[in-house]
């Protein structure tokens, strides 16, 4: 997953200014949804809005702004009649000037209070002005929102996100810049587990890897978490709940150990098992005969991914888990 303030921390080193561009509101059809953003240094940029006639505009007002004294300003565009783009949609866009001393980017960057998530709300008319307010990690709130005053607590947020930009200068723009993502627990690091730990890189979760041969280990991503442990079925007493769990060991029987464990917790977001109808079918019958519920045997996931994707290679067996997640997540 993209991490836009790393992104401007990276920029820096090379450029002592960035324009920072987001999508804060959207009418009809879009390119790219609310929030989303792209990043201008005179020589370089990072993200995407959506491409096309409307990020070459984008971009030319960054340069202005970058040779201006502009704090920030906010621009609307109708896709269709001004830009040519067949979306026929209207995005406004807000841009920001920000270097390394801008007030709110250390809040984004410094870790947030354990258990909660963190909004960022910062004025359109006055660059200077932003609060942070922290809330619970259950959250069900929109991710962004536009609010007409300084909001300051939680309730404060409960606005459409897709209210129109009547006056902008005296709105607000507020988001989620540390949103509560979902656990992957990956069992096994073989393979398919390299190949999923890849493609989990590119979604909006926290990945962690389980698998009692080190070697393996070594081979993911440096941002996937990892614990090496000669017993991984003790680990799952230890994920959180509403843990995704994938597993895809080199043994038999110890895939069903683990698949024991997840479903005795019943606490969990999903249970996923690599491997054929004639796997399931085998440890549908064991886990029955060792007491476990008829209901929770039934939400085991065996195979895994995409019914569509036949292939057994790693990479596209990866592909239809991830792609599949993403459907679940409804994002």
């Amino acid at each position: 997953m993209i991490n836009w303030a790393a992104q401007l921390q990276q920029l820096f080193e090379t450029d002592a200014e960035v324009i920072l561009v987001t999508v804060i509101a959207v009418r009809g059809s879009a390119p790219r949804e609310i929030g989303a953003k792209i990043l201008f240094t005179g020589n370089a940029q990072a993200g995407t809005i959506g491409g096309g006639n409307l990020e070459y505009q984008a971009r030319a007002i960054a340069v202005d702004m970058l040779h201006s004294n502009t704090a920030s300003s906010v621009h609307s565009f109708a896709l269709g009649p001004s830009l040519g783009q067949c979306c026929g949609g209207q995005v406004s866009l807000l841009f920001e000037r920000v270097d390394a001393g801008t007030g709110w980017l250390q809040g984004v960057c410094d870790n947030p209070p354990s258990g909660s998530a963190r909004w960022l709300c910062r004025s359109i008319a006055d660059h200077s002005d932003f609060c942070f307010i922290d809330e619970p990690v259950n959250t069900q709130t929109v991710g962004f929102t536009l609010t007409t005053r300084k909001p300051a607590a939680v309730d404060d947020l409960r606005v459409d996100s897709n209210m129109t930009l009547t006056d902008a200068a005296n709105l607000w723009w507020c988001e989620l810049t540390n949103p509560p993502l979902p656990e992957v627990w990956v069992f096994g690091a073989g393979h398919v587990g390299l190949a999923l730990h890849r493609q989990l890189q590119l979604l909006p979760c926290h990945a962690v890897a389980i698998d009692n041969r080190e070697e393996q280990l070594r081979t993911l991503p440096e941002t996937v978490r990892v614990i090496a442990t000669d017993a991984p079925d003790a680990e799952v007493a230890d994920a959180p709940a509403d843990t995704w769990f994938y597993v895809m060991t080199h043994s038999h029987a110890l895939d069903f150990d683990i698949c024991h464990a997840v479903l005795k917790r019943e606490d969990f977001a999903g249970l996923g098992l690599i491997g054929s109808d004639t796997k399931r079918a085998t440890f549908e019958k064991r886990l029955t005969h060792r007491g476990v519920d008829a209901a929770l045997v039934e939400r085991l996931t065996c195979p895994i991914g995409l019914t569509s994707i036949q292939s057994r290679q790693p990479e596209l067996i990866a592909l239809g888990v991830a792609a599949e997640l993403v459907q679940r997540w409804g994002s």
